[in-house]
């Protein structure tokens, strides 16, 4: 394999131009694309099931990269932010 297929798929998508303006800057394009490849791979046929699937899915984790290993995770909880969430993963 070469060394650019093991590169996080963010990488991969940190190149296109953002289009949008507006209110829609409110999520960084990079997540949007993200989540709708991974919404469409779980069977999202429309923008309201990628919706669905985003909020659904939104999580913070912690992780050691190096070892490839998660070593938490907490469910942000709905009508929050990560922000919220960030205590409840390091009490855990």
């Amino acid at each position: 394999m070469s060394p650019q297929s093991h590169q996080p798929i963010t990488k991969h998508l940190a190149s296109p131009k953002d289009p949008r303006a507006g209110n829609a800057l409110q999520h960084q394009l990079q997540d949007m694309l993200v989540i709708a490849i991974c919404a469409s791979i779980w069977g999202a046929d429309t923008w309201g099931d990628v919706e669905t699937w985003g909020i659904a899915k939104a999580m913070v984790g912690a992780w050691a990269t190096a070892n490839h290993l998660v070593l938490g995770q907490v469910k942000v909880r709905s009508k929050s932010n990560e922000i919220t969430a960030i205590p409840e993963l390091l009490r855990w």
